[in-house]
């Protein structure tokens, strides 16, 4: 039963039924995942596609859906990391949990960087850079994976709190996140976290803009990856809370993106990025804390939105969920090998943004999940774009599966190695001849 508006009022959770067990797996998560990541192709292709055209030519209505996806998908993707974080804890403590995310995210990391973006040509810069807080968007060696070195960081930072909760299922923090839940029919679901990360803003982006994952948008993100894991603890009642308010959400969120839109273009400039005072003005003051205040609602309502239709919508098995979940590190590690080569060619044929982007989309998304299709065969190569396993997992797939002779499968291996191989080389000429990667 699809719970009403009720003249604008939140809607009444119905009464919850038993907890889940903790092991259930949420589907619609995994589901979220690989459709954020998808996205997440058409989106750089869309606005790296931008540099073509004057500013005039760029359809007010692309901006607009840039613009507002811009503000909670990376949010969206730190919190379900955290969610991540929260199912996979339960059975790991903080040494084997930080040793596989130096495994899982350190590999991939440093494969990337010092691989696929050149940083071996520059070793003692790259590693210096990779090692530096806040290195700037021109001096990052790691390029797009920043994602990948601030979660790394992130559960460096909040093991500890994460190992509190384990030993002391009851403790303070885990009894704010069943309150906030709680409160006010999903009032103080909306509001809280809301306030923390306004709160968060007021104090750290006055002083530099934001850039991809640094400065105030590093702790932006620390909270919404604190958030997805304190909202697993609160068991089935967070997802049941935000499914109930999916009809309000989705009443109240797009005119919130309008109003946004509009002040983020036709408002004080600098305001949505931040580092006003690097342009003379003051550190605090009603329009940036007004401003401030509605980009934090902005990011946690959309994601509240986005997570409350998938929980309604998504939490389903499908046959294709496991191979889209796992392809999703191997195609977000090589995703730009493939995008600038396509605005290359579309650079030459002088393709319109619409052109360029209904083509290259499937072109860069069929390219990194055939680059995936061989990773998955490598035995040795398949950590260092994320994958789990080695030898074992490779021989579970074609063409392994064909034949049980030691020397076949040797043959089958190198050969496997060889072509993946190839097609690393390729890509990385590519990057370099298009101007993604600089030697």
């Amino acid at each position: 039963m699809q719970p009403a508006l009720n003249s604008g009022t939140l809607p009444v959770l119905p009464t919850p039924a038993p907890t889940q067990s903790r092991s259930v797996r949420r589907h619609d998560l995994d589901w979220l995942r690989v459709i954020l990541f998808g996205l997440l192709i058409w989106f750089h292709l869309g606005v790296f596609t931008f540099w073509l055209f004057p500013d005039e030519e760029v359809p007010l209505s692309v901006l607009f859906v840039v613009d507002v996806m811009h503000q909670w998908r990376l949010a969206a993707l730190f919190l379900i990391s955290g969610m991540g974080t929260a199912f996979a804890f339960r059975r790991r403590d903080v040494k084997t949990f930080l040793n596989e995310r130096l495994v899982r995210l350190g590999a991939p990391l440093l494969f990337a960087t010092f691989v696929l973006l050149g940083g071996l040509f520059a070793p003692l810069e790259t590693l210096w850079l990779i090692l530096v807080p806040f290195p700037g968007s021109e001096g990052m060696p790691y390029a797009h994976l920043w994602f990948l070195r601030n979660l790394l960081i992130y559960s460096v930072i909040l093991a500890p709190l994460f190992a509190h909760v384990r030993t002391n299922p009851e403790s303070a923090p885990v009894r704010a996140a069943r309150w906030t839940v709680d409160a006010g029919r999903g009032l103080a679901l909306i509001i809280v976290p809301a306030l923390l990360l306004a709160a968060s803003a007021l104090l750290t982006k006055p002083w530099h803009y934001g850039e991809v994952g640094m400065w105030w948008e590093f702790p932006h993100y620390l909270l919404f990856t604190l958030f997805g894991y304190l909202a697993i603890q609160t068991g089935s009642v967070w997802f049941q809370r935000i499914e109930a308010l999916r009809w309000w959400l989705l009443a109240t969120t797009l005119p919130l993106s309008v109003l946004w839109f509009s002040v983020k273009y036709d408002g004080p400039g600098g305001l949505m990025e931040g580092g006003w005072v690097m342009w003379g003005r003051d550190p605090f003051s009603a329009a940036t804390t007004v401003a401030t205040v509605l980009q934090a609602f902005h990011a946690w309502m959309w994601c509240l939105l986005v997570f409350a239709w998938g929980a309604r919508l998504l939490n389903r098995k499908s046959r294709a969920l496991a191979w889209l979940n796992e392809a999703v590190y191997p195609t977000y590690i090589m995703h730009f090998h493939l995008t600038f080569p396509w605005m290359f060619v579309a650079a030459i044929l002088g393709m319109s943004w619409w052109t360029s982007t209904a083509l290259g989309t499937p072109f860069v998304v069929v390219g990194v999940l055939a680059c995936f299709v061989l990773f998955r065969r490598t035995a040795y190569l398949r950590p260092l774009v994320g994958l789990r396993g080695g030898r074992a997992e490779a021989e579970k797939l074609w063409p392994f599966t064909t034949t049980d002779d030691p020397g076949a499968r040797i043959l089958l291996h190198l050969t496997a190695h060889a072509v993946t191989g190839a097609a690393l080389l390729v890509l990385m000429i590519l990057a370099v001849l298009t101007g993604f990667v600089e030697i």
